[in-house]
């Protein structure tokens, strides 16, 4: 028997043949043993691989090979928008595997259409709709496999085969991850954040492709940027969310950040002023946590701690500031290698994996940093902390020689099993000395790892000296003014040291320096701010004058004398009751004199003399 295969132009990588675009059709004319290999691609489809099976010889086999010349397709695909719109494209990005496609390719005939799913990591293909627009999503694809592949294939009424191939790929919804900032703390990844109130927070959103950003919180709050800054109130306290979409339209929402703030009382504030180069001493009450004062309202340096601070003997008024805080920073761990002896370890090479320092977390806090020994002075090293019930955080740096501070910023919750550790680093670990547990109110270092059962509990690896900061919130620093009044110095001049009678008038001139307030005596019972003074006797008078500013205050005195006989004097009266005794001249008011104890004369005419004084 021998077997004839006549093949059309045009093969497939199935080992199908037809010519390009289906466009042939054969006819039997002889042999009637002769069939058609259908193919498997497209079921009842005859794709143009013929085969005769001839068993007789000398059989002649006839066949009429026809060609249709076809026009050019007229499939052109399109998509249906949601809004009913018609979209002109091939390549559909999708956000979720629940997203409707809808694929609405031309022409707008409701026959001849064939639709097929084709799998890239098999022969076979589904069949699933023979009309002309179909709607899709990823969850009633038959396998699951992205991008999909979906292929259109139409006849026309002439017989014609067209086809066109859509290619759907499912996008994931983008992920956002949260970062915080705040007065207490760098850019660290956490949920929950805890800031004073008047305090600052910053958050940002990473996301791993472009995107665009819609940030939403309490109190109406809204932003359309990556990074955003709050200044913190009872107001902002709550859940914030963010809305990523990327560039293919894919939306993604997440509850990122859970903001608590914290409250402190008002303080009240004792602070007396003082003359000069004295220190002066503040008190507060009223307060809430730990106290801390010092010397800027940011950064600067600590100057006091505690509820009273006194302050060095300033020279003028300084500013000093002080802050409440819920929040302590500890150390944990030796300070540094002196504790014993050592050597440098590679960190990788322990008996049963890679070496780690162990320890358990009794509240929550930040790891600020920690203290390492490196025997290595180029590459950068990768510091790991593993959290065993969630991921682990990596951080890393550019490594140098001797004593180095790692900045790592992790944020740690309760718990226990926790580790520190390090590929490829070599460190100083001691090997005396050590004396573990190594605990504090925050946390407790209870071993080595890698080792033996005998070094794991001896020796110590690698981290020194953490700084650690608890859970809480630190107020805005307040400024309290540290006032130092400048001394006064009293001095003046007068016009006369000794006055002659009846001249008894003397002028002084105010010659002190940084006075905010003067007050003159002139000796003789008459306290007054005026720059002149008459004298009704004689004898010496201490002139006096006092300055002060603020806390400050001056004296300074001089003597006027005043000479002559005042046993004859003459008195101008007038007709009427005039005022004579002490020295007073007539005065308006009789009746108030008469009534205030003093000496008063009635005069009928103008010849009157008076010898004497009245007494």
């Amino acid at each position: 028997m021998v077997r004839l295969i006549h093949a059309d132009n045009g093969c497939n990588t199935y080992g199908m043949c037809w010519k390009p675009d289906l466009n042939t059709e054969y006819s039997d004319v002889t042999a009637p043993a002769a069939q058609w290999e259908e193919s498997t691609f497209l079921p009842n489809l005859k794709t143009g691989l013929r085969c005769w099976n001839v068993s007789t010889p000398g059989t002649v086999i006839t066949y009429q090979f026809n060609n249709t010349v076809c026009p050019p397709s007229p499939v052109i695909p399109y998509v249906k928008l949601a809004s009913g719109e018609l979209k002109k494209s091939s390549a559909i990005d999708a956000c979720s595997r629940d997203e409707l496609i809808t694929l609405s390719p031309l022409p707008n005939t409701s026959t001849g259409w064939k639709w097929v799913e084709c799998h890239n990591f098999s022969s076979d293909v589904d069949t699933f709709s023979n009309s002309r627009e179909i709607t899709i999503s990823k969850k009633n694809a038959s396998i699951f496999e992205n991008p999909t592949l979906i292929t259109a294939f139409y006849e026309d009424t002439n017989r014609c085969f067209y086809k066109t191939n859509y290619t759907i790929t499912y996008r994931d919804a983008p992920q956002a991850t949260a970062f915080v900032e705040t007065e207490n703390s760098g850019w660290i990844q956490m949920s929950t954040v805890r800031v004073c109130a008047g305090g600052f927070c910053n958050m940002r959103a990473e996301v791993s492709e472009p995107s665009s950003w819609k940030w939403s919180g309490p109190a109406g709050f809204s932003a359309n940027t990556k990074e955003v800054s709050l200044q913190a109130g009872t107001k902002q306290a709550g859940k914030y969310s963010i809305t990523v979409t990327d560039q293919y339209g894919c939306v993604g929402s997440k509850e990122l950040i859970t903001l608590v703030v914290d409250s402190f009382p008002q303080p009240v504030v004792t602070a007396p002023a003082v003359c000069g180069a004295k220190p002066v001493t503040i008190s507060l009450t009223n307060t809430t946590g730990t106290v801390r004062w010092y010397d800027a309202a940011k950064g600067g340096k600590m100057v006091g701690t505690g509820n009273t601070f006194t302050t060095p003997a300033n020279t003028k008024s300084t500013s000093y500031f002080y802050e409440q805080s819920t929040i302590d920073t500890l150390h944990l761990g030796p300070v540094d290698t002196t504790i014993g002896i050592g050597y440098y370890e590679k960190s990788d090479y322990g008996e049963n994996g890679s070496y780690m320092l162990v320890f358990e977390a009794a509240k929550p806090f930040l790891l600020k940093s920690f203290k390492i020994y490196s025997s290595q002075n180029t590459g950068d090293k990768t510091f790991s902390f593993f959290d065993y019930s969630a991921q682990n955080i990596n951080t890393t740096v550019p490594m140098n020689l001797g004593e180095k501070r790692i900045n790592v910023n992790w944020w740690v919750k309760p718990g226990s099993n926790y580790s520190i550790s390090s590929i490829h680093s070599q460190m100083y670990t001691n090997t005396t000395g050590v004396t573990f547990p190594y605990t504090n109110s925050l946390a407790s270092i209870t071993q080595s790892w890698g080792g033996t059962t005998a070094e794991n509990s001896t020796q110590y690896l690698f981290y020194y000296d953490w700084i650690m900061v608890s859970d809480g919130c630190i107020a805005p620093r307040v400024k309290v003014e540290a006032i130092i009044d400048t001394p006064t110095v009293a001095s003046f001049t007068i016009s006369a040291d000794t006055l002659q009678w009846p001249k008894t008038t003397v002028s002084v001139i105010n010659t002190s320096t940084n006075a905010t307030t003067s007050q003159w005596n002139f000796g003789d019972n008459s306290m007054n701010n005026s720059l002149s003074h008459q004298y009704t006797d004689t004898g010496k008078f201490t002139i006096s004058l006092k300055t002060t500013n603020g806390n400050c205050n001056s004296f300074a005195t001089k003597t006027a004398t005043v000479v002559g006989d005042v046993s004859k004097q003459t008195i101008n009266l007038t007709k009427g009751w005039n005022i004579i005794s002490t020295g007073r001249f007539p005065l308006d008011s009789t009746v108030k004199t008469m009534f205030a104890g003093l000496d008063v004369i009635e005069v009928k005419t103008m010849d009157a003399f008076l010898a004497n004084r009245f007494t």
